[in-house]
């Protein structure tokens, strides 16, 4: 993607918002608005290339047991801190989890002392 486009789609962003600004009376500085979406913009349309080629090359990665636990636990925290699970349950979980990530960790060929 072009940077013309990208600077064209934050141009409209920044329209956009000046406009529902004026309209809804809210106090939104559509400049600087704009100015964090082109930020924002530049970044995804950038790297996002770059970063769809790393994901492609580390596939192999997601099938790892150290990948899944720590997914795992981090969708535990949030169920925890969203309270739909006690916090105590959610604590021990974590625990649990994060000493097993320890121990596969310790037991990785990859990671050994020569």
């Amino acid at each position: 993607m072009s940077r013309k486009t990208i600077f064209t789609v934050a141009a409209v962003l920044g329209a956009a918002v000046g406009t529902l600004a004026t309209l809804f009376e809210l106090s939104v500085n559509g400049g600087v608005l704009a100015v964090g979406i082109t930020g924002a913009l530049v970044y995804i349309f950038g790297e996002a290339k770059a970063d769809l080629a790393k994901i492609g090359a580390q596939a192999a990665r997601f099938k790892d047991p150290k990948f899944w636990l720590a997914f795992i636990s981090g969708v535990v925290t949030l169920l925890g801190a969203s309270g739909t699970i006690a916090p105590a349950v959610a604590d021990s979980l974590i625990a649990f989890l994060t000493l097993i990530i320890g121990v596969l960790f310790k037991s990785d060929p990859r990671l050994a002392k020569t």
